[in-house]
Order: structure tokens, then sequence, then C-alpha cells
């Protein structure tokens, strides 16, 4: 588009052409931005292909080395199947989550019934009754959380967390958790790392593989009990 711009001050210099297009979109705005601005320079290019009355120029308006309206066309179709593609892709990793978290109720119930069952046939003490794990960490032992900061570090070229370091005793991991965009979505997050008691610095591309990308990032302090705490939410944009 920008190159677009400055072909069409080059070549339709003065015309009213020069003010139709819409403003070149940063590379993090929304796919509907995106789209409307490529789908108007993709109509304004066709207009002024059809264009035989405005004096010195003739169409149709190519780039130095070639590239026209039909091969635009065809880059653009592509990028809005990617887009879809994409769409498509986050609904179906929705749908999935939604269909997990509603199996967790009625499998958690059964697990409650089957170690209430096992104790009742074979004693609170025995072997068998001890092994099963808590059907959730005990009560009152959740961990302080850490505070989190976040940047995007330019040399290497990655984002950059880091955190003080849990005064927990029974500490046993940290957690990085990471969503797309610039709120945190739990629903809709993923595992960045675990990374063992002492670490306080962790390097990640994840969510923030392409220039204008965003993510947001939580760490969680996990203790050996399975209690845990997450921190506080940061935001990484790629430049």
């Amino acid at each position: 588009m920008i190159d677009f711009r400055k072909l069409i001050d080059y070549r339709l210099k003065g015309s009213v052409y020069g003010t139709s297009l819409q403003p070149t979109p940063q590379e993090q705005a929304s796919q509907q931005k995106i789209l409307r601005a490529l789908d108007d320079m993709a109509d304004l290019w066709t207009r002024i292909n059809a264009d035989t009355t405005t004096p010195n120029f003739t169409p149709p308006l190519l780039f130095s080395d070639g590239f026209a309206v039909a091969a635009f066309e065809a880059d653009l179709a592509a990028l809005r199947a990617q887009f879809k593609a994409v769409v498509d892709a986050e609904n179906d990793a929705r749908m999935s989550r939604r269909q997990r978290d509603a199996l967790l109720d009625p499998l958690r119930s059964r697990f409650v019934s089957y170690r209430v069952g096992i104790e009742v046939e074979y004693g609170a003490l025995h072997a068998f009754t001890t092994s099963l794990p808590d059907v959730s960490p005990s009560p009152g032992s959740t961990p302080d959380a850490v505070t989190l900061s976040g940047q995007w570090n330019s040399s290497p070229g990655s984002g950059l967390l880091t955190w003080n370091e849990s005064t927990s005793p029974n500490l046993d991991h940290y957690l990085v958790r990471f969503s797309p965009g610039a709120t945190y979505d739990s629903g809709n997050s993923s595992v960045s790392a675990n990374l063992p008691p002492g670490t306080t610095v962790h390097e990640t591309l994840d969510g923030l593989a392409s220039p204008g990308d965003t993510a947001s990032f939580k760490v969680f302090v996990v203790l050996t009990t399975g209690n845990q705490a997450g921190s506080n939410t940061t935001t990484i944009t790629r430049p």
C-alpha cells in the first residue's frame, strides 16, 4: 500500500486518486481493518486501470517490476484465506477447551465417589486409600504470588519476563502461561515453560513469533502440595 501510494503520486500526480486511499493500517491492526484497506486499494486500482481520461496517463497502472492488479488480487485472496484459517483454528481450539471443561465436573464427581468407596471397603489407613491423590489441594496453603514484569528484549530478540523469587518453603516449580492478545485469558492460555525453583528470568517467543504480535503472560507459583498462585499479568508487544 505504501508503494502503491507512491506510484499514484508519481504516475497520477494531482488526480483525485491520490486522496482516495485509506491510511495504511499498522501491522498489528485488526483483520477487519487490514482487509478493508486492501479491498479499497484493489477497487481503486481497478478504477484507475479503466480510466482513459486522465491526462498523461495510459492504463494499466503497473509497478516497475510489472506487478499488476491481478497479482495483487491473488495475494489478497491468499491473505484472506490465511486469516480465515487462523480464525477457524482459534474457534476449533476454543470449542475443544469447552468440551474438555464440560467433562471436568462429572469426572471429579466420579473420582470423589471412587475415593469414598475405596475408603469404605478398605479403611482410611489402607494403602489403597492413602495412595489416592487428593481431589483438590489442601486448604489454607496457597502461596504468595510473585510480581511479574515483561518487555521486548531487542537483543537477542525475545520477550523477557522477570519476577521476584518465591519464599514458599515447599516450592515445587514455576509455571509460565501465556495467551494471545493484550488481555490474559485463562481459558485460552497455554504453557510456555515449567521452571525449577531459583529461576526468576524467562525468555520466550511464545505468542510473539511475528512483528506486531502481542501476548499476555502470568507466572504461577506451584507448591509440592499442588496449591498455586498466579502473578499479575504482563503484556509484551513485539516491535
